[in-house]
């Protein structure tokens, strides 16, 4: 998906900068380990990675945390991800019309 807004709705697309700047809203100066741990537990060396297989990887670690806030974090941007992804589907099929 190459799109970065789904304009009709202003929703950006979630990346890894999203997901650990949720993190960080939680955890304040203390998200370094966490992100890092959960950058390893996602097999994603680059944190600036911003394809959507390294968003999955890292979202599905966070969403296996072991902390129950972390957790609660993966499941709110996973509301997100989905969300964008079937507006922005629903955006490009009413642009081909």
């Amino acid at each position: 998906m190459s799109q970065t807004t789904v304009s009709a709705y202003g929703l950006a697309r979630p990346d890894l900068t999203t997901a650990h700047d949720a993190l960080a809203r939680i955890f304040g100066a203390d998200v370094t380990p966490i992100w890092l741990e959960l950058l390893d537990a996602a097999e994603v060396a680059n944190a600036t990675a911003a394809d959507d297989a390294s968003f999955e990887r890292v979202l599905a670690a966070i969403e296996g945390s072991e902390r129950p806030v972390v957790r609660l974090c993966g499941r709110a941007l996973r509301i997100r991800w989905q969300s964008y992804r079937h507006l922005a589907a629903a955006q490009a099929q009413v642009e081909r019309y």
